[in-house]
Order: structure tokens, then C-alpha cells, then sequence
């Protein structure tokens, strides 16, 4: 599948959604599981230990990709990042890969990312917990939005997930 996936993102990298048509597919993790990422928590699974402090940018998901993720995943809910990128890439369905957008035009907010028991990170914005995804572990899954292109996510940064574009864009600027 691995060639036929490379083939899929030379294409896709062609259809002029990347300026930089040199651009490496980014592999998500071949071990961390998607499933818990798709359903927004309120909370942590206590207890909760400190990881690092790390940039931390505002996202929102995009329903129709996020859609065919969750279809994906109950067919196969051990299902990796890597698995799902590599399936959004050749997938029919849908015309981006990107299930999540990463708002990264605004300077990240520096924030201790915290994970808790059952192995999701976690911030505190404003006092309140917010999940934090990894940009490096979702890998192609995760687009930028006002970036350069869609690829200008930063690899060794973090994203939160809002609700929507709106309200990703307002903390952005807050």
C-alpha cells in the first residue's frame, strides 16, 4: 500500500493545494490509535503528568473528512494515524486528506501539555482542559490553514480542537 499512497500524494501535492510541490508526505504514528482523538473529552483521565512546554496552535475539524474518519475507525477501531492517513490519501471520497485544520498564521501560545492516563494530551487554557493533538502523530491528517499552504503545519507543535473556524480564529487573536 505504501507506494500506491506515495503515488496518491504526488498527485494530490500536483493539484497545486501545495506550493511547495517537493513536499514529504508527513507519516502520522504507526502505534498511537486514532479512535480516542476522534470524540472531543471535557476532561483527563486522572491522574495526569506533565509532558513539556510546547507551541500550541488553534484547530477545528473539517465534518466531511472527519466523517470518513469515523466510518474508517468503527471498521477498524485499532486503526493507527498512519493507517488513516494513508487511507484518506486514496480514498474516493474525499478530495483533501485533512481531517483536522490547524490555524497557524497567529504566533502559538507556549503551554504545558499534560497526558493523561489513557495516553491523550491534554492543555489548560484559560483554567479549563482542552484536548491537544499532536501535530507530528496525526501527521497528514492535520492541514494549516493561512499558512504558506497546507503543509506549513509545524511538526514538533500541538493543536487544539474548537468547535469551529470561528471560534478557533477568535482564541487565536485572544
Amino acid at each position: 500500500m505504501s507506494a500506491a499512497v506515495e503515488k496518491a500524494w504526488q498527485k494530490f501535492v500536483r493539484k497545486d493545494y501545495i506550493k511547495n510541490k517537493k513536499a514529504v508526505l508527513r507519516k502520522g504514528s504507526s502505534f498511537k490509535a486514532v479512535k480516542p482523538w476522534l470524540e472531543v473529552r471535557a476532561s483527563p483521565a486522572m491522574p495526569t503528568k506533565m509532558l513539556s512546554m510546547v507551541d500550541v496552535y488553534e484547530g477545528w475539524s473539517n465534518p466531511h473528512s472527519l466523517k470518513i474518519a469515523k466510518v474508517l475507525v468503527n471498521e477498524i477501531p485499532s486503526m493507527t494515524f498512519r493507517e488513516l492517513g494513508n487511507r484518506m490519501i486514496i480514498s474516493k471520497e474525499n478530495e483533501l486528506p485533512y481531517i483536522w485544520w490547524c490555524f497557524s498564521a497567529n504566533l502559538p501560545k507556549k503551554r504545558a501539555i499534560h497526558e493523561d492516563s489513557d495516553g491523550v494530551t491534554f492543555v489548560k487554557l484559560n483554567n479549563k482542559w482542552q484536548m491537544a493533538m499532536s501535530v507530528m502523530s496525526a501527521g497528514v491528517v492535520v492541514g494549516s490553514q493561512n499558512g504558506d499552504d497546507y503543509e506549513s503545519v509545524p511538526r514538533n507543535a500541538y493543536f487544539v480542537v474548537w468547535e469551529n473556524e470561528e471560534i478557533a480564529r477568535q482564541h487565536s487573536s485572544s
